[in-house]
Formats: C-alpha cells, structure tokens, sequence
C-alpha cells in the first residue's frame, strides 16, 4: 500500500511495503530481521531499498554475509529528471551486501542479497506469561 504522499521511483515502492511488513516482525527482538534478495541488477531495487531500510528502521542494522562470493554494493546515489535524489549505500557498507552482476567473471543472472539484522531490545516485561 502506497504511504499518503509517498514517491515512488525506480520500481522500488512494492518492495518498501514489503519491507514494512516484515518490520513489523523484526521488531519481535535482536538478533531477527530481514534479507533482502532481488533477481535485478537495479540499484533503485536494491541498495536504495537496503538504505530506505537502514534509515527509516534505526534498530537495523547490515550483517556479514558468509560465503562472501558477490561484488560490492553501489555507493552514491541518483537524481531523477524531476529532482528527486535516491540514496543507495553509504561507504563501508558496500562491502556488507553481494551484487552479482550478469557481467562479473562469476558468469550469473543478475541478483542482490543483504541481510538485516534488528538490535532492538525488548523489554522484559513484555516476555513475561501471566
């Protein structure tokens, strides 16, 4: 569901409201979150949604990632013909996420994959039965 006055570029907005669901979950407690994986090479797909993610959830935060067998993520970000600047990775963490790219000398289709980890702290009175 598109948030009232939301923007959307890039193809991203579906997936911002997948996102938004399963924060919902990862609000849960530390240690659980999402991982985002796209079967795309689209920067507005993936490290634009990675850092929709990071800054609108401040208790997530990008997790190593073993096997580490991609390439890097992208850093910067992009402005739009009508003035819009989407954000993508921030340096140091472009090394967090796994891009393969069809042109990589892994020879695979192009997908992303990042994982997000919550460090929210759940109080111990909301784990306590009865």
């Amino acid at each position: 569901m598109v948030g009232k006055g939301e923007k959307v570029h890039g193809g991203a907005y579906p997936s911002k409201a997948e996102i938004r669901k399963s924060m919902r979950r990862a609000r849960n407690g530390p240690g659980l979150g999402y991982l985002l994986d796209s079967c795309t090479i689209n920067p507005s797909e993936n490290e634009a949604l990675v850092r929709y993610a990071l800054d609108k959830y401040k208790y997530l935060s990008l997790a190593p990632q073993h096997p580490k067998i991609g390439g890097a993520g992208l850093v910067g970000s992009c402005e739009f013909p009508d003035g819009y600047v989407e954000e993508w990775l921030r340096p140091g963490e472009e090394n967090l996420v796994q891009r393969f790219d069809p042109s990589s000398p892994h020879y695979t289709i192009g997908f992303f994959i990042a994982s997000l980890l919550s460090d929210l702290k759940i109080p111990d009175s909301y784990l306590r039965y009865g």
